[in-house]
């Protein structure tokens, strides 16, 4: 893991334009523009082992080592609604890069709780935030 770069710290919001132009005012940037995510047909989104609908805004925020990601749960039925109502506007998870998602799944030893597919790779949720205080998101990016 020490060779494991960390890609992101993503925030659970309510309400993805508000968050989003107040981390653009406080640090004079512009706004970024949100994104939703796939449906489940292009996503093949898994919650807890079962196909879900749930969806999410992104937008993204690139500081010089890492990247910010604001997201907002559309729907029920992911980690991202239910983070949302146990814990309120917070951070959720920290990314990290996955050459070999399988592997890095057994080695972390941590519960698989969302998986799925975006264009140009693949991420799968672990839920570290007993054991850690915050979720780990493996991302595995086909392009690389």
């Amino acid at each position: 893991m020490k060779d494991t770069a960390i890609t992101q710290i993503a925030i659970i919001v309510d309400d993805i334009d508000k968050y989003a132009a107040a981390w653009a005012k406080v640090f004079k940037l512009e706004t970024p523009k949100w994104f939703l995510t796939d449906g489940r047909d292009k996503a093949h989104t898994k919650y807890e082992g079962k196909d879900t609908d749930a969806r999410a805004k992104l937008a993204f925020i690139q500081a010089k080592n890492i990247t910010i990601e604001l997201i907002e749960p559309v729907g029920e039925g992911s980690v991202w609604m239910e983070h949302l109502k146990k814990h309120g506007p917070s951070v959720h998870h920290i990314a990290m890069d996955a050459p070999d998602m399988r592997q890095t799944i057994a080695m972390l030893g941590l519960p698989v709780s969302q998986t799925g597919d975006y264009t140009g790779g693949c991420y799968a949720y672990l839920r570290g935030e007993k054991l850690l205080g915050v979720d780990i998101e493996l991302l595995h990016d086909d392009v690389k």
